[in-house]
């Protein structure tokens, strides 16, 4: 179980840096262990703002209709 969580904690840092990972892993602690939320609704909203997130990226669509502009 330590190493699933280890290797969960590095890819998070790879992907979102030290800072945000931290950050997120606390904001998590705080809901389960003080507010007394199930762990499933915090899993469930992280999982739901990841789905909503925006990629950043344009639809390949876009790229040929400002070309013919």
């Amino acid at each position: 179980m330590a190493q699933l969580t280890w290797d969960f904690f590095d890819k998070s840092k790879a992907a979102l840096g030290w800072w945000v990972s931290i950050a997120m892993a606390c904001v998590a602690a705080g809901l389960i262990y003080w507010l007394g939320i199930h762990p499933g609704w915090v899993i469930g909203a992280i999982l739901v703002a990841a789905l909503l997130r925006p990629s950043g990226t344009k639809p390949t669509g876009a790229k040929k209709a400002e070309g013919n502009a």
